[in-house]
């Protein structure tokens, strides 16, 4: 009498350890892609809030260095700039770590209300710089986001001062 075995209609255990090795493998690679994907999605956000952020500053120091009646003043260490407008009122611009702080004094008088605009740029390293060109002078803003490997030069004519 011989014994037959009975057709087995199941998997062994290394056919079901191989699926799994093959679908783990599979899961993970696609969760490496997904994770670099919305990394890739996030630095693109910031890049774009830097852009947009660089191009409001721009903009607005630009139209101060324009409206000022005298030359500006840079501190010594470049990193504070001060335009006198006409009637009396003042902006200086400020650059600190968090990014540039603009304040704005609408009268000579020390007391008077100031208003202050932040603008957020995180990473940077700036300074303020009056270069010579002919008789007039540029307001020059340098930025420099390494972080990023973004080089920015903000230029603006100065106004001429005039020679008694």
């Amino acid at each position: 009498m011989t014994l037959h075995r009975p057709y087995r209609r199941g998997s062994t255990l290394i056919e079901l350890l191989v699926v799994i090795s093959a679908t783990t493998a599979i899961l993970a690679t696609v969760a490496m892609l997904l994770h670099l994907v919305l990394r890739m999605d996030t630095d693109a956000h910031k890049r774009a809030y830097l852009v947009t952020s660089l191009g409001r500053i721009a903009q607005q120091f630009r139209c101060d260095v324009h409206q000022a009646v005298k030359e500006p003043t840079i501190s010594a260490d470049r990193r504070e700039m001060e335009l006198q407008l006409p009637g009396g009122s003042k902006i200086s611009w400020r650059i600190e770590a968090a990014g540039f702080v603009r304040s704005e004094n609408k009268n000579k008088d020390k007391n008077s209300p100031v208003r202050e605009s932040s603008y957020a740029c995180a990473n940077i390293t700036a300074q303020f710089e009056l270069e010579p060109q002919g008789p007039a002078k540029i307001a020059c803003l340098r930025i420099d986001a390494t972080g990023d490997r973004l080089l920015l030069s903000i230029d603006a004519m100065a106004i001429q001062e005039e020679k008694p």
